[in-house]
């Protein structure tokens, strides 16, 4: 039987919504796993006033300074830490 021209416009849109949730997520979690590490950060805590944990590295407030503790840390891969759930999140969502 034939599949009826709107499942197949359907089926088009899922998968176009899916690849552009992963190819978004896959490029753009690197920005976000330095924004989540600064916004943790020892001195963004004392910029807006917290104590900040006391596990926290103090040199890491700039971008530039965050991706390199990041690097330094858990090499380039540590730029995509918990990129799967995001995926999975993204791609289905």
């Amino acid at each position: 039987s034939a599949t009826p021209p709107s499942a197949k416009r359907a089926r088009a849109s899922f998968y176009a919504g899916a690849t552009s949730g992963l190819l978004t997520t896959i490029l753009l979690q690197p920005l976000d796993v330095i924004k989540t590490r600064m916004q943790i950060s020892h001195s963004f805590s004392l910029s807006i006033g917290l104590t900040p944990p006391k596990n926290l590295p103090t040199a890491n407030a700039s971008i530039l300074g965050t991706l390199r503790a990041i690097k330094h840390a858990d090499g380039v891969a540590g730029l995509w830490r918990g990129v799967t759930p995001t995926v999975i999140r993204n791609t289905i969502g």
